[in-house]
């Protein structure tokens, strides 16, 4: 049923050298708590993530990487 629904969001997520997520945070939510909280385990479930070129570590660290539901 969420397919048929318009629902966005945007997590934020920070990311260490390795990939590994260091912290998440709902930035933009739905308004759905269901979707919200399959977007925050999507990001979760996807980690490790690829490890960073080195020259974007600190910046994946502190300013995190944004991932949009649903693109």
């Amino acid at each position: 049923w969420l397919r048929k629904r318009s629902f966005r969001a945007v997590v934020l997520a920070r990311i260490d050298e390795g990939g590994n997520i260091l912290s998440m945070e709902l930035l933009k939510p739905s308004g759905n708590k269901q979707f919200d909280d399959l977007a925050l385990e999507t990001v979760q479930n996807s980690a490790p993530l690829p490890a960073p070129p080195a020259k974007f570590v600190t910046k994946l660290k502190v300013d995190g990487v944004s991932f949009g539901f649903p693109e």
